[in-house]
């Protein structure tokens, strides 16, 4: 009996870090995209202002 509670908040904390990093990973990859597309377009706006 005691064994099993002593598993039990383990695998919580494991299963809330996992979630943590998921979270981690998404917002991470959000602001990679995101400043991949902002460096795309302000070197389209430099191509566009060259050009002028």
């Amino acid at each position: 009996m005691s064994s099993s509670n002593a598993i039990s908040p383990c695998f919580e904390v494991t299963n809330r870090l996992s979630r943590m990093h998921h979270f981690a990973s998404q917002e991470a990859k959000v602001a990679y995209t995101g400043e991949n597309h902002l460096r795309r377009e302000s070197e389209k706006w430099e191509n566009v202002a060259s050009s002028l």
